[in-house]
């Protein structure tokens, strides 16, 4: 197969020149933010048969153009919508209801290669090492989980966006997260797609390191050449016992559950409006007069919060280091509520206490002192000579 959106290449590892045991494996679509549509899903899937078969001993997954990966691909993945607005084209080359059948079923199976996919991927004997760089949303994210280990730059924004974009999480999420982050964590993340930024990822355990982007790649040579350098036998059988142990709960049937849900949702007029929304550029409206508030679910990749005096793409959300009144009018929306902590304090209540005590920048701000009771019992003591 001629690859068109992947770049594929064998390097020694730094520390033993000629050894050709690092393998690179490059999302190449950075017009599109390395979105996944079928091409590029079909391309993954042949190459995880190469890289199985190749010489190398530890591969290397990352995006071109300063993103790992924007997700799916809606602007060709477009089947639902035209189902809904019954308008499918005669593009595809085929006319009348049977090929309207099998555009669906082309649709159906686009899901099913992706899936095969990452299952692949983590059945791979080499150890993966996902090197991600700016956006990983979607299948951007779960491609990223199904690798070994994860390296992130400082500049990474995580979510699964696919509920608040009319799908529903697939392929290896609803597996694989809670066994990285916690079951807490995977559903909040999964069900309100928020974005989760580089220091929360290294925190809750969803990568293994944080560096500048400008070192991200030498940093995941450096690891790949270290583990290269070990006895092959004992990696890859290290490799394959984590992995024994680790998909005890990656069974057939719950493969052919999930498919089938997703069939089930692609013919909704939800995940039409969904495709629709983005396309349009505008938040999705899935009940009648109440759009989905993109600041407080997931925000407008690459843009900084509505409140955020940070304008620039390379300096969002830089208020949080810095502190201080931008930091404060960006806190709500970096929570996930779309509500600053002005909007607290504007609701009643003891609303200024508890935004208080949730500050957790080190940017200063006393606490509340304890409230002192207005009445306080007297306590009657006993006078001498006088009874009980």
């Amino acid at each position: 197969m001629k690859y068109r959106y992947l770049d594929w290449k064998i390097e020694s590892s730094p520390g033993n020149p000629g050894d050709n045991a690092v393998g690179i494996l490059t999302l190449n679509r950075p017009e599109h933010s390395n979105a996944i549509g079928p091409r590029l899903t079909m391309e993954l899937h042949q190459m995880m048969d190469e890289v199985r078969y190749s010489p190398v001993r530890v591969v290397i997954i990352t995006g071109a153009g300063g993103n790992f990966c924007g997700g799916g691909d809606l602007q060709v993945e477009t089947i639902p919508k035209e189902d809904q607005d019954d308008s499918f084209s005669d593009e595809h080359g085929l006319g009348g209801e049977y090929g309207e059948m099998l555009v669906w079923f082309a649709n159906d199976h686009f899901h099913i290669v992706a899936q095969r996919m990452c299952r692949k991927l983590e059945d791979l004997p080499q150890v993966t090492i996902a090197a991600v760089d700016g956006i990983a949303v979607g299948i951007g994210i779960e491609m990223a989980i199904s690798c070994d280990l994860r390296i992130c730059s400082d500049k990474v924004r995580f979510a699964e966006i696919a509920v608040p974009a009319g799908f529903m999480s697939e392929w290896s999420a609803p597996r694989s997260l809670p066994a990285l982050v916690g079951q807490t964590m995977a559903n909040e993340m999964i069900l309100t797609g928020r974005f989760v930024f580089a220091d929360e990822a290294k925190q809750i355990g969803l990568v293994n390191k944080v560096v500048e982007p400008a070192k991200l790649l030498d940093e995941a040579r450096e690891w790949a050449g270290r583990m290269a350098s070990y006895p092959p036998l004992g990696l890859r059988y290290a490799k394959e016992t984590i992995r024994l142990y680790q998909n005890q709960n990656r069974l057939a049937n719950h493969g052919e559950t999930e498919m089938e849900r997703i069939f089930e949702i692609t013919r909704t007029k939800d995940c039409a409006e969904g495709i629709s929304a983005f396309l349009d550029k505008r938040p999705p409206v899935y009940h009648e007069g109440y759009p989905v508030d993109k600041g407080g679910v997931a925000q407008e990749i690459g843009r900084a919060p509505r409140n955020c005096s940070s304008k620039t793409k390379e300096d969002s959300h830089g208020c949080e280091r810095t502190g201080g009144a931008d930091y404060r009018r960006c806190l709500g929306i970096r929570r996930g509520d779309g509500q600053g902590a002005g909007h607290r304090r504007r609701q009643g209540g003891d609303s200024r206490r508890q935004w208080r005590s949730g500050r957790q920048d080190g940017s200063g701000g006393r606490r509340p002192r304890p409230r002192l009771r207005r009445h306080r019992r007297r306590r009657h003591r006993r006078r001498p000579g006088r009874g009980p």
